[in-house]
């Protein structure tokens, strides 16, 4: 049973009210009241947010700042590809290595920093201590099942199941027992003989037994061999739902509350997709001659700041500032593109409310793909093509405009948006410097612009 320092707890979640609100610290709280010792373990915040019917974000989001609070701590854990366990895991994202292999099935893999990292938090001891529980129970707990089957059987009884195999993972798993099955399903049909499986229950068996079938018909043989009725299930496991690697340190809110985190300097993550805006400023330099150092240096800071609140509001994280210039990133590209139109029109309505004309010009380009994370200047940054994509397409800008990639317009709700701001877009080509092929760009204006 659970050890409580309730004054703590109270305390730690009034703290909190502030920053993520009144309801969603209600919701923690009575979660961590009523849940199993198991939970306390691992919470995922996504399935948090899908039971409670709340954002998943702004969940998220909660709980960074109830780790920062020291009500939770964060944990980093990289998961087999194949039979979907644990590979690695720790309470620093320093000490992750890409190439990895499998202790449970030998599998070897270089872990992607958006399908293999997930990021999850377990409630601090000194908070609330838990009760012990067994390792196999703490790492299925973790799982989402299908509905399934569920056999009761006496010792000595079996049964066959005919069933159909897609693609993913089958668990057996036998109630209060230690000991289960993990079926790594593979696409495409099995050659050959029909797929046929026998599991016998018994307790000299390891924890945890993995075989592996492909995508078709197959027969599973269950069998007890135990004294007592045993009640077992054979499910399907859900398709995973949690807050990657990628998505947290594409957050704002964990690049301030965790600046300190951090990828060894040895290592490269790759990411098989991500959104890219840069922007820098028009004439810079003439602000400062026209208006004068503190009128122009007053506007600049006002520029950053309308910047960085889109960029949080949109979902997005600033990696870095170099001069005047801003480079954020986004795992939802759509929202790269709601965030760089937006800008512009925050910038049309600072013009109106200093009263001058073309205060802050900015010029906004936008890109999507993959890419790889490494640690630079003491901070999760991003290298590779994409990013040197959205840096010459930026440069085509001319200010007050967007210059979107033909991958990023393509493969995003753009023209839905642009409809609905009334805005108008141009297609060309162009070649970009540095850069040996054609690439299709899309000038996004607002009307008359």
């Amino acid at each position: 049973m659970k050890v409580v320092n309730q004054k703590s707890l109270d305390e730690k979640l009034h703290q909190a009210e502030s920053a993520i609100g009144a309801p969603l610290v209600g919701a923690v709280g009575e979660f961590l009241s009523s849940a199993a010792d198991v939970q306390l373990y691992h919470v995922n915040p996504y399935r948090f947010a899908a039971q409670r019917k709340l954002d998943r974000t702004a969940v998220l989001r909660a709980f960074l700042h109830l780790t920062k609070g020291g009500l939770f701590n964060l944990f980093w854990n990289i998961h087999c590809p194949a039979c979907k366990g644990v590979t690695q895991h720790s309470s620093s994202l320093q000490n992750l290595k890409h190439a990895d292999k499998c202790g449970i099935c030998t599998t070897e893999f270089d872990a992607g920093f958006d399908k293999s990292i997930e990021v999850s938090f377990g409630v601090n001891p000194a908070i609330i201590k838990p009760a012990e529980v067994d390792e196999f129970e703490r790492n299925v707990s973790t799982f989402e099942l299908e509905p399934g089957i569920h056999l009761d059987l006496d010792r000595g009884e079996s049964h066959t199941l005919e069933v159909d195999l897609r693609e993913g993972n089958y668990f057996i798993v036998i109630d209060g027992q230690p000991r289960g099955l993990d079926m790594v399903v593979l696409p495409g049909p099995a050659a050959g003989q029909p797929q046929k499986f026998s599991y016998e229950y018994k307790d000299s068996l390891p924890q945890l037994t993995i075989v592996v079938a492909h995508e078709g018909p197959a027969k599973v043989i269950i069998s007890n061999r135990e004294r007592g009725k045993r009640v077992m299930t054979f499910a399907r496991v859900a398709p995973q739902q949690w807050p990657s690697a990628a998505v947290v340190s594409s957050l704002q809110d964990f690049r301030d509350l965790f600046s300190s985190e951090m990828l060894s300097l040895d290592e490269t993550f790759s990411i098989e997709s991500l959104g890219f805006l840069f922007t820098d400023l028009k004439g810079s330099t003439e602000l400062y001659e026209r208006l004068g150092d503190a009128q122009a240096f007053a506007l600049v800071k006002e520029h950053f700041y309308i910047m960085e609140r889109l960029v949080r509001e949109h979902g997005g994280a600033i990696v870095k500032t170099i001069g005047d210039a801003v480079m954020a990133v986004y795992t939802d590209p759509t929202e790269a593109v709601r965030t760089a139109v937006d800008m512009i029109e925050a910038f049309e309505d600072l013009d109106t409310r200093k009263k001058l004309k073309d205060s802050i010009v900015v010029k906004v380009g936008i890109h999507h793909g993959p890419c790889i994370a490494v640690t630079l200047n003491e901070r999760i940054d991003y290298f590779g093509t994409t990013v040197n994509i959205a840096a010459r397409v930026q440069g085509l800008s001319d200010g007050r405009d967007v210059m979107a990639s033909g991958a990023i317009f393509d493969e995003t709700s753009a023209d839905e948006l642009l409809r609905q701001k009334g805005w108008a877009s141009e297609k060309f080509t162009t070649s970009l410097k540095g850069l040996k092929s054609s690439y299709v760009v899309h000038k996004l204006h607002a009307p008359g612009a």
